[in-house]
């Protein structure tokens, strides 16, 4: 009896030390190491939310951390030409990173042709029969201000707007300016909708309607929160660059595109829902 005391003993020993080595013990151990690297995440983004949202969030970053991982082994294997790693919209799903930020809206045109603003068609660039460059990078001509970044706020067409005004101002002989995206977001709202989306097409004809558009230090972004809040109307008459017309490249035509880019800096929009 005392021997097979002892042998149970040895058994149960045993079954304890396994417990470390099972799968479901791994599993923890890889959602610990997640977890303090959502923390650390949390911290460098300036993240602030616990309880239910903070599991929530987790869940939502940990997928995407798979994405990333699997993407990633791709890109090593020289399968993928990008490697990925998680960004500020890292605890987003895509739905909520389309709904919220990509706020180009090319059914709006009609709202636009609607109000008489058929325009878009001085294409200049393709009576240009100047020699094509390899390669051109119009911010070593200082046509293009810092990156800015809209936040919270589906204004991605105001921002491509604004840039493609900044460097055709630099082009017509001016002083490089940081435009703002605030007035367009803010006072284009008749043809755009705010931080709901917009289209630059309608924030050209706006420039144009207003006279101009005011610089970014006189009337600065602050819809980062995804709020649109409402026009200052004492502003629209601050302003400090303007356009007389703009031109529609031919959609999927690198040459057009390759004609319009030596001219001057052009307004893109690209699609892209891969968010971390």
């Amino acid at each position: 009896q005392q021997m097979m005391r002892v042998i149970l003993l040895l058994a149960a020993i045993a079954a304890t030390c396994a417990i470390p080595t099972s799968p479901a013990s791994k599993t923890s151990s890889v959602d610990d190491e997640i977890h303090l690297a959502f923390i650390s995440w949390k911290n460098k983004f300036e993240k602030v939310y616990d309880g239910a949202e903070h599991l929530a969030r987790f869940a939502v970053f940990k997928a995407n951390m798979e994405i990333i991982r699997a993407h990633n082994a791709l890109y090593e294997l020289g399968e993928e030409t990008f490697s990925m790693a998680a960004n500020q919209f890292a605890d987003m799903t895509a739905e909520e990173f389309k709904r919220t930020v990509l706020g180009y809206k090319p059914e709006l045109k009609g709202k636009r042709l609607l109000q008489g603003l058929n325009s878009g068609k001085n294409c200049t660039h393709r009576s240009n029969n100047s020699t094509r460059p390899k390669a051109i990078d119009w911010r070593t001509k200082s046509a293009v201000t810092p990156v800015k970044n809209q936040g919270q706020c589906g204004s991605c067409w105001s921002f491509s707007t604004t840039g493609a005004v900044e460097g055709a101002w630099v082009v017509a002989g001016h002083p490089l300016i940081s435009l703002s995206e605030e007035e367009l977001v803010q006072c284009d709202t008749k043809s755009d909708q705010g931080c709901n989306g917009g289209l630059m097409d309608n924030a050209y004809a706006w420039i144009i309607q207003n006279g101009g558009i005011a610089a970014e230090d006189v009337y600065p972004y602050i819809s980062g929160n995804g709020t649109t809040g409402v026009c200052h109307v004492a502003f629209l008459s601050k302003k400090v660059a303007s356009i007389s017309d703009w031109c529609d490249l031919k959609p999927e035509d690198e040459s057009d595109l390759e004609l319009a880019l030596v001219q001057q800096v052009c307004s893109l929009h690209v699609c892209w829902f891969y968010i971390i």
